[in-house]
């Protein structure tokens, strides 16, 4: 079993949260395989979010945070209202794998045939570790 990252949008991290998000569909481009793994891999969720270093031992506990080994805090964007996101964002790509707070097992794996060179994977997945309270605590969950 394979561990590869996938890069979701605010909304979509809440829908996963939640658990009405269930599949997602991404483009492969000429190939017959699907390039985020297998059924049975896991896949972990990149997502906008803001590290600092915690050399205080403040944590604002309003907002959905992890708290890293290395002593740092992660916080998510996702749900957060853009009032109380007082610090400048990083962009899902670069969310260490660390940081990631969802883990997500691929389930079935579908390849639709879209134009000559062009594949749609359809990609069922289930929530592994996420809680569902996105204003809680996270650093349980590996």
């Amino acid at each position: 079993m394979k561990e590869r990252p996938i890069l979701f949008s605010e909304s979509m991290v809440l829908a996963i949260l939640d658990g009405s998000k269930t599949q997602t569909r991404r483009i492969a481009k000429k190939t017959d395989k699907c390039p985020y793994g297998q059924i049975g891999d896991t896949l972990y969720v990149r997502e906008s979010h803001a590290i600092f270093w915690n050399k205080t031992g403040d944590i604002d506990e309003d907002l959905p945070h992890k708290k890293m080994d290395d002593g740092s805090v992660c916080y998510y964007s996702a749900g957060v209202d853009s009032k109380e996101w007082f610090w400048r964002k990083t962009p899902s790509i670069y969310m260490p794998k660390e940081a990631s707070r969802i883990k997500l097992k691929i389930t079935n794996v579908r390849l639709e045939k879209l134009q000559d060179k062009l594949r749609i994977i359809h990609i069922l997945i289930t929530n592994l570790y996420a809680k569902r309270n996105k204003r809680t605590d996270c650093s349980e969950i590996r």
